[in-house]
């Protein structure tokens, strides 16, 4: 089974005996499975019991014969994948790239009752949901125990098949309803500490009623001055480069799914809060400057890394410029995790070794729901 859920059963007993990367990992507002079926022609094939896809084909030829017993464990967890799946769906701003799916996929799925979803998986043979983070260097990275949230948060954003440089926003639904939300809008991003004169630009309150506002809910003063402005701040050091570049993403994400802006704005900085958790350094106040000029800054830019593909943040000025064609991201270049690759080679060196000891390469890790049923069928 291990070819249909994308993780062999040696795989899960090692994330689970591993108790500090485990948590780091499943800690996170991801999920850790996806989807099996990644395009709506796939889904379209099982809800209206029409000629199967190729990939419906394939995922039952990978899948081996089953008892009983074991077909009706694997409608159980499909069964519970479904259920969240459409709950997500249903209540998250930010379901595409929490899923693991395309905000298409996403849009789609959102439109089909639970139940018609329930009678599509009734009598499948085969796990509708697979590990998510399947690159190799993923295990690379777990069995050597450099696996920090910053690590974490960079293999998610690789899994999902959104990319930050082709988000497109699309027309919002709730742009009519705007104004009976201001307060709470206003009142959700000045708890994030986002300064009166931010929430004022952003939403066009008076500045008085967004400072009285900030007055009563922190009980100081909003900070006043010259608000952070600098785009070069968002690239150095590694950590702060992938922060910025997974808020961007998931605030892109939030537009391409259909919120506003200040939902959009909302549900990303809320979702990287949780994300980064007490090791953000990306402030309210940066989340906005950042995200007022990601349309057409002239001092940064997105581009895939030439190794992975993923889309990051980078220097586009006059002071400093990264070539698309040459970049490679924080994780490929091996300055995240526990202790980078450069810390580990002086401290190898400053002992005596010649190089830094060589990662073990073996492992990865999987996530409920399926990861029962992952330990008991993968092969």
């Amino acid at each position: 089974m291990s070819d249909a859920f994308g993780i062999s059963r040696d795989d899960v007993a090692m994330v689970r005996a591993q108790e500090k990367a485990y948590r780091v990992l499943m800690g996170t507002p991801f999920l850790v499975v996806a989807p099996s079926l990644t395009e709506i022609a796939d889904w379209q094939a099982l809800i209206h019991r029409s000629t199967t896809t190729v990939a419906v084909d394939n995922l039952a030829r990978v899948t081996p014969q089953l008892t009983p017993n074991e077909r009706h464990l694997i409608y159980l967890n499909n069964r519970t994948y479904i259920w969240l799946l459409v709950e997500i769906l249903n209540t998250c701003a930010l379901a595409a790239p929490v899923l693991g799916i395309s905000t298409d996929l996403a849009a789609y799925l959102a439109t089909i009752p639970q139940h018609t979803l329930d009678l599509a998986i009734s009598d499948l043979g085969f796990p509708i949901f697979r590990w998510r983070v399947a690159h190799p260097s993923f295990l690379l990275e777990y069995g050597a125990h450099r696996v920090g949230i910053e690590s974490v948060a960079h293999f998610f954003m690789q899994s999902s098949p959104i990319r930050l440089g082709n988000l497109q926003a699309k027309e919002s639904r709730h742009d009519r309803g705007l104004r009976n939300l201001i307060d709470t809008y206003a009142a959700q991003l000045i708890g994030f500490r986002c300064r009166a004169a931010s929430v004022v630009a952003l939403l066009g309150i008076t500045s008085h009623r967004a400072r009285a506002m900030y007055q009563e809910i922190h009980g100081v003063s909003s900070p006043c001055g010259q608000a952070p402005s600098s785009l070069g701040w968002h690239l150095r050091p590694a950590a702060v480069r992938v922060q910025s570049t997974v808020f961007l993403w998931l605030y892109k994400a939030a537009l391409a799914g259909g919120s506003n802006v200040p939902e959009a704005l909302i549900s990303a900085y809320d979702f990287t809060q949780t994300l980064f958790g007490q090791s953000l350094k990306l402030e309210a106040d940066r989340a906005y400057h950042l995200v007022r000029v990601s349309g057409g800054a002239a001092g940064i830019a997105t581009a895939p890394c030439r190794a992975c593909g993923t889309h990051y943040l980078i220097a586009n000025n006059g002071k400093k410029v990264e070539f698309s064609g040459a970049f490679a991201c924080p994780s490929c270049g091996g300055l995240l995790g526990t202790q980078s690759v450069r810390r580990r080679g002086r401290a190898a060196r400053a002992a005596g070794s010649e190089s830094a000891p060589p990662p073990s390469a073996q492992h990865a890790a999987a996530r409920s729901p399926g990861l029962a049923a992952a330990g008991q069928h993968a092969a």
